[in-house]
């Protein structure tokens, strides 16, 4: 029978209602506190033999993690998963392997930063020295990480540059909240400032905290848990992809981006959840009411009209769905996509 969606999201957005209680601005459907993140992650499950797979299906012998679903291109977050995953799995030589080609191809010059695209077929590896932060960050939170478990100095200093580049140059003040943008250019705009809540990555932000500059990265957590609090729209209450903050102080969908919860956002219950924190109940009912009521969870949805493709998510979307939701998940090969092997690894991060 075919889905009658307008009904069918009626019923979830009453269904969310009633889980979660009329709120007002001061009580928004997202947790507002941070737990404290462990001294050393400490993946667990299929993890290391999941990590000899990605490492088989997406690292070259040159060090260079390979996204297979955008053309064969590496970018700044792919080596960042690759750094985080080999410290995990007690990996030093692929560690290595991995950190030596970031730093010859995408480490800029002029700041202590890297750039977010590497594309082989290009003459020109590196056309755009534009940078991602959450690379930045997942890289500078591996070298802590890796500083830690092999007593390796080096790797903590390289690590502490990172920090107080991604400090000085990325977190931004606007409308009294200290905001990290996605990137150095493009993001900051005269009216608004674009964020990304799948860029919080909360266990990092502990590690940088306990690193130095407590306070800095204290406040910049508890803003962040407010932006993410804002970032709930539509009758279902989700957040988008990509989000703005107004000069006049409102969170809202990114204009130039469609107003989804989808491809990026899967990420904010997984690093919720990574760090100890709750899934928000706005999402868990989305992904639960679908699953309670017998229809395939939707790849992504518009917050605001409802529509849906007619796909699911990947083999690790549904990994976060099944975690996010208290389901069990059968136990399947790491999937050959980079993106959904990325995502099942990461639940795996899960404590």
């Amino acid at each position: 029978m075919r889905l009658d969606r307008r009904a069918f999201l009626h019923g979830v957005a009453l269904t969310l209602m009633t889980a979660c209680g009329e709120r007002s601005q001061a009580e928004p459907p997202y947790a507002e506190t941070v737990a404290a993140s462990s001294n050393l992650v400490s993946p667990s499950g299929s993890f290391m033999s999941d990590w000899e797979a990605f490492k088989g299906l997406f690292v070259n012998g040159e060090g260079r993690v390979i996204d297979n679903g955008n053309g064969g291109i590496s970018h700044s977050e792919g080596q960042g998963y690759g750094l985080l995953f080999a410290q995990a799995a007690g990996d030093q030589e692929t560690f290595r392997t991995l950190h030596a080609w970031t730093e010859a191809n995408l480490a800029r010059q002029d700041v202590n930063l890297y750039a977010w695209l590497y594309d082989p077929s290009k003459a020109q590896g590196v056309a755009d020295p534009n940078n991602a932060s959450d690379g930045d960050i997942l890289i500078a939170w591996a070298l802590m990480q890796a500083a830690r478990r092999w007593g390796e100095d080096a790797y903590d200093v390289r690590a502490g540059e990172i920090r107080n580049a991604i400090a000085r140059h990325l977190i931004v003040e606007r409308h009294d909240r200290m905001v990290l943008l996605p990137g150095l250019n493009g993001f900051d705009h005269d009216d608004r400032t674009v964020f990304n809540p799948a860029y919080f990555i909360w266990s990092a932000f502990q590690d940088f905290s306990a690193g130095g500059m407590d306070k800095f990265w204290t406040r910049v957590m508890a803003d962040s848990q407010w932006l993410l609090s804002q970032s709930a729209f539509g009758p279902l209450q989700l957040p988008t992809d990509w989000c703005e903050l107004t000069r006049e102080g409102v969170v809202q969908p990114a204009n130039g981006w469609p107003a989804r919860f989808g491809y990026d956002a899967i990420r904010i219950p997984l690093y919720l959840q990574m760090n100890g924190q709750p899934v928000p109940a706005p999402i868990e009912t989305f992904w639960e009411s679908y699953l309670s009521g017998g229809h395939n969870v939707p790849a992504w949805i518009d917050v605001n009209t409802g529509e849906t493709p007619d796909f699911g998510p990947s083999v690790g979307g549904m990994a976060v769905i099944a975690e996010a939701t208290g389901r069990s998940l059968e136990s399947t090969a790491l999937p050959d996509d980079y993106y959904s092997a990325v995502l099942k690894m990461l639940v795996g991060f899960i404590p």
